[in-house]
């Protein structure tokens, strides 16, 4: 079984042959898919791509993974598991790991010292919803 492969709407896919193609949109960097695959026996490794060409990964019936990158260069890097989450370990060692969330971005201006009382709050929070609209 294979996950991943970015903006795909299905989860979980087979290897039946089937061809995705990838690319980055305009105002990305580049696409960079990863695959995650899990064997019947329960063990884990992972495919990362790291190129800003478009390309065509075909999971082959073979269980194998085709990759043909549009262009002329591209990083393949492979994680051996046996667990998900030793590849997933791998994976953050590769790319980092993610970022943390602002206080604001997590409402924290909310709670903060400047709302004295629970009617500041309401103040703040209709505020808040009025230039929403």
């Amino acid at each position: 079984r294979v996950f991943g492969l970015g903006r795909l709407q299905q989860l979980e896919k087979t290897f039946d042959d089937s061809v995705y193609t990838v690319w980055s949109r305009v105002d990305e960097r580049g696409a960079h898919p990863f695959l995650l695959l899990l064997s019947e026996q329960g063990l884990a490794s992972g495919l990362y791509i790291d190129s800003s060409l478009p390309m065509d990964i075909t999971l082959c019936r073979s269980s194998g993974v085709g990759v043909l990158v549009l262009g002329q260069s591209a990083t393949f890097r492979f994680f051996m598991g046996p667990k998900v989450s030793d590849v997933i370990k791998q994976y953050w060692s590769c790319i980092g790991h993610p970022g943390r969330p602002s206080y604001r971005g997590l409402g924290h201006f909310y709670g903060s010292e400047s709302v004295a009382s629970v009617d500041d709050l309401e103040a703040m929070i209709n505020k808040h919803d009025h230039l929403q609209q």
